[in-house]
């Protein structure tokens, strides 16, 4: 039975405080793996829904929550915030149509100003009929909106903190104050995960890469919200003190959110393995690469938890920043760089681990985000396919701007040579971080293997950018867009 299915079902019995009738089943049957996980997956609903509808207030940290301590992300349970002080730089202090442009022209008491196109504005009505608040979605259909609809009539409400207008289709809008200025039609952005600036790094961050406490993270929100925050801007973060546990990779995810399951199940281990379905499972150097690049839709982050380093040389971890080699390839080589950005590599795996698999995607090697800056790259020599999509008369420049990409992902300056020790996890922005690994040798005693063991597992930044709003909202009380 893989990690994953016994992990799972040892987590159910730890939160149930008993052996679920499912789970005994489970346990003396010869079920698949498949078969295991959606049991213990629906055991989990159940216990979850049982339990909320007995808690009405967990804020009194009660018993069966404690039980669940260890299995919930942060603000599992959604309860009501604290509702901040009036903030009269949110009232409206005047309103005026503007007919010509088919917009409000909004001033507010602080003296800001902004418009507000009709349309919108009824797109985005705020009212029952429209809007379902206890989801933040819009009811009301596109189908059934006239965007050419008019103002009839316009007032300021609750001193101010309410927009209300009444349509020439007889629909009344009530709009907040402080909702409309937030939405406003300029640069500002509101959103906590853009406020984060991408820094890059060479071989100078070898002693500034960003430390956390493993206990710090599970424990307290703003420990984990300030290393989610270093993983967006730096890419790359240590956790130290975790303790000597297959699940902390896991205990991690699940603070965050849940673990993305691949073709190696929900984790891993990174382990010398006889004939293996990766040569990450083996003893070989690994050149810096990027993980799972034959899916479409790639994990956006792994870790990688030292339980078991190798006691003689080799086994050490390297890490180049792509998106340095990125800037200094556009600054030194830019008709390469350029050429680069519009070169397509395939890349496949073929082989068996938690389920058999052919995978195969294409991903150009330099990708630019809608500003023409970097924003991920693809590479990974190890599972990149013999297979060429290109004219035949392109094949040989491409492996020349394949060296010339090397030459500088492979620049002193840009190495970070770091050799993890048991109780250490680093995580690594998989867009961006390139990592590799140095050979190591198989130490045996008394006929077992005691060399290097680690245990991976991959999260989608979706989860992570889902968490630090909810995280925002409940430590500081920003409210929701």
């Amino acid at each position: 039975m893989a990690l994953s299915t016994l992990r799972t079902v040892a987590s159910r019995l730890t939160l149930s405080g008993q052996v679920s009738a499912p789970l005994r089943s489970v346990l003396s049957s010869n079920w698949s793996r498949a078969q295991v996980i959606a049991s213990a997956a629906a055991t989990k609903n159940t216990t979850l829904v049982q339990h909320r509808s007995k808690c009405t207030d967990c804020a009194k940290n009660c018993g069966h929550c404690n039980k669940l301590s260890a299995f919930k992300p942060a603000v599992r349970h959604a309860h009501a915030q604290t509702q901040p002080a009036i903030n009269t730089a949110d009232e409206i202090a005047s309103v005026a149509r503007n007919t010509d442009k088919d917009w409000f022209e909004i001033t507010w008491k602080d003296g800001f100003e902004g418009k507000y196109p009709y349309a919108w504005i009824r797109d985005n009505c705020r009212c029952d009929e429209c809007y379902y608040p206890s989801c933040h979605q819009r009811s009301m259909l596109m189908y059934n909106m006239d965007p050419n609809v008019k103002p009839v009539h316009e007032e300021l409400k609750d001193g101010g903190r309410t927009f209300q207008i009444k349509w020439t289709d007889d629909h009344v809008s009530p709009i907040p104050a402080e909702w409309l200025k937030m939405h406003r039609f300029d640069k500002t952005d509101f959103d906590v995960v853009r406020k984060v600036k991408q820094v890059s790094w060479g071989s100078e961050f070898t002693d500034k890469i960003p430390s956390f406490d493993y206990k710090d993270i599970i424990n307290e929100d703003q420990a984990l919200y300030s290393w989610m925050e270093s993983l967006v801007g730096r890419g790359l973060v240590i956790v130290r003190n975790a303790p000597h546990d297959e699940m902390n990779v896991q205990n991690i995810c699940d603070r965050v959110g849940y673990e993305r399951f691949t073709c190696y199940g929900s984790d891993f281990r990174v382990e010398n393995i006889f004939e293996s379905s990766s040569l990450g499972f083996t003893t070989a150097a690994l050149g810096l690469h990027l993980d799972l690049p034959y899916y479409d839709y790639r994990p956006g982050v792994q870790f990688l938890n030292c339980l078991r380093q190798c006691e003689v040389k080799g086994g050490e971890s390297q890490f180049v920043d792509a998106k340095r080699v990125a800037e200094t390839l556009k600054k030194e080589e830019p008709e390469w760089y350029e050429y680069m950005t519009n070169v397509k590599l395939d890349f496949r795996l073929l082989g068996i681990d938690y389920i058999d698999s052919h995978l195969q995607h294409a991903r150009n090697l330099i990708e630019l985000d809608e500003q023409g800056e970097f924003k991920t790259l693809a590479y990974n020599d190890q599972t990149r396919s013999p297979y060429m999509n290109v004219p035949v008369e392109e094949v040989n420049k491409i492996y020349q701007a394949l060296k010339k990409f090397n030459e500088f992902l492979y620049r002193k300056e840009n190495f970070i040579d770091y050799k993890l020790q048991p109780g250490e996890i680093i995580a690594f922005d998989n867009n961006r971080v390139m990592h590799g690994r140095s050979a190591y040798t198989v130490k045996y005693v008394d006929g077992e293997d005691h060399s290097r063991l680690l245990i991976g597992g991959f999260l989608d930044w979706d989860e992570i950018h889902s968490r630090m709003r909810l995280l925002d909202e409940r430590m500081n009380g920003t409210p929701r867009l």
